[in-house]
């Protein structure tokens, strides 16, 4: 096992953090009601005996809301309820973390740097990353994630894009990834290598390193010699996940870390409703998901998403999920 801070990380056990709020995050503020979706369809497709904790962070204004609402599922789920200002103190003093997709919130960059921060509570070698519209799909456990200490990981190309999103789209998809690398780029002081250069780390669910979140946090200290969150505060816009696997590819430890796949390895991305529906060369819809869950159900990957932002109706996706994955 790793050690971090005097203490050995468990490679046996998986955890899990979800970043949620019921305010101000760009959307129709329902992410306690997708969070419930998420969680019945882990109850029925995780084996629970891998699970060390799972993690969920919110504002110190929501904890009594959720707490309720996960009442029945806190002792099965081993969920811990964590004020994110515990997480993050710098959250006290309402730092600008505006944000203007898909209307202007605080939420959307507070809730990476959460993924990032979490890394200070794991017990487990691996992380697993989520968000409240993320749906699992079909029976999984440890062994399905990780394999001789390598996590799997979704690798995403303009090629997938082609083969799913209308010359638009596909334009669009490209341009926002080369951006937000070339963000990563300029905090970590790093120019990414040609060898990487077309490919592009996958969405949530992403599998994080304990240990290397942490190593990062440090790269970041002596790089601007300040605390990391204070850093990344201060330097918006940027995403988590090309912040996380840039600096893995400068140490050149992403092989020796992580399987690297393609774009349905853990996110089923070919099975999600990411864009609107005109994005897609097949028109892909609320209308058409259960078809298109049918047609991918025995293919890799571990879950979907329903892009909230699309404002499909919460209980037509529920029942359709439930139907096309078997979740009950």
């Amino acid at each position: 096992m790793f050690e971090k801070s005097g203490t050995l990380l468990l490679k046996n056990k998986i955890s899990f953090v979800l970043p949620i709020a019921l305010s101000d995050t760009g959307r129709d503020e329902k992410d306690h009601q997708r969070m419930m979706l998420l969680l019945e369809s882990m109850e029925a497709f995780f084996n629970l005996d891998d699970l060390d904790r799972f993690f969920i962070v919110c504002p110190r204004e929501n904890i009594t809301l959720l707490a309720d609402l996960l009442a029945n599922r806190i002792a099965k789920l081993k969920i811990e309820i964590i004020d994110e200002n515990s997480l993050c103190p710098e959250f006290m003093s309402d730092p600008d973390t505006t944000a203007q997709w898909p209307k202007p919130n605080k939420g959307w960059y507070r809730q990476q740097l959460i993924k990032l921060a979490i890394y200070e509570r794991m017990r487990t070698d691996f992380y697993m990353t989520l968000d409240a519209d993320v749906i699992f799909c079909r029976d999984f456990g440890i062994e399905d994630l990780i394999m001789d200490g390598k996590a799997h990981l979704n690798i995403q190309r303009e090629q997938d894009y082609i083969s799913l999103y209308k010359s638009k789209w596909q334009k669009q998809e490209v341009d926002i990834r080369i951006r937000r690398y070339r963000d990563a780029e300029k905090i970590l002081q790093y120019t990414r290598k040609a060898e990487y250069i077309d490919q592009w780390y996958g969405e949530t669910p992403v599998l994080m390193s304990s240990i290397l979140v942490s190593e990062l946090a440090s790269y970041l200290e002596k790089l601007w010699q300040k605390p990391w969150r204070e850093v990344l505060l201060k330097k918006l816009p940027w995403n988590e996940y090309p912040l996380y696997f840039l600096f893995i590819e400068s140490r050149q430890q992403r092989d020796s870390v992580y399987i690297a796949g393609n774009m349905n390895s853990m996110l089923r991305l070919e099975s999600c409703l990411w864009l609107p529906k005109d994005a897609y060369l097949n028109n892909n819809n609320i209308d058409s998901w259960e078809k298109i869950c049918a047609q991918h159900k025995n293919k890799e990957g571990i879950a979907v998403v329903v892009q909230s932002w699309l404002d499909y109706p919460l209980k037509q996706v529920a029942d359709i999920a439930r139907v096309a994955f078997g979740i009950h």
